[in-house]
């Protein structure tokens, strides 16, 4: 706790609070969040905690916010708001990590207010959407293999061809 010691003592609680969740979910410790190492798991649970902490505290906005978050962290305000786009476009790309940011926020759920609700419910739809495009990828794929199985197992040759949306066609 000494390195935030310009913090006051509830919010140090609340970023602890916040920094153990992410560390349940991520699976790391709660010194690595604020350690200086660049390893990527590590990186990206720091980055995951920046978004959650924005997210979560509504009332520490702006400046006051990263600057609250710099000081625990022991970073500058341009990390911290990398970080947080940084973490934000992983949440909206990347499955698994829409999925550890849900479970964040549910962790936390019990502090958060409406807000943060409907935004917890945008995650999630986001997430489910990722979901659905990945086994929408899986089934075309499967089709495309069982459809080039058939053509060869009738002796025809297969040519790949671009479809209309860019997809695999077979001739």
């Amino acid at each position: 706790m000494s390195k935030a010691k310009h913090i006051a003592d509830r919010d140090i609680k609340d970023l602890d609070k916040a920094a153990n969740a992410v560390c349940a979910v991520t699976g790391i410790k709660p010194e690595d969040i604020r350690s200086k190492t660049r390893l990527k798991h590590i990186a990206n649970a720091r980055f995951l905690f920046c978004l959650v902490v924005r997210n979560w505290k509504t009332t520490w906005t702006g400046a006051g916010m990263t600057k609250i978050t710099g000081k625990y962290l022991e970073r500058d305000h341009s990390s911290i708001v990398h970080a947080i786009h940084t973490a934000q476009s992983r949440v909206n790309n990347e499955l698994h990590t829409s999925q550890q940011y849900s479970q964040i926020i549910r962790m936390l759920a019990e502090d958060y207010d409406e807000d943060l609700n409907i935004r917890e419910y945008q995650t999630q739809i986001r997430t489910m959407k990722l979901e659905l495009d990945h086994k929408d990828k899986i089934i075309v794929d499967l089709h495309d293999a069982v459809r080039r199985w058939r053509m060869q197992a009738q002796g025809k040759q297969t040519k790949v061809t671009s479809g209309l949306f860019g997809e695999p066609k077979y001739n």
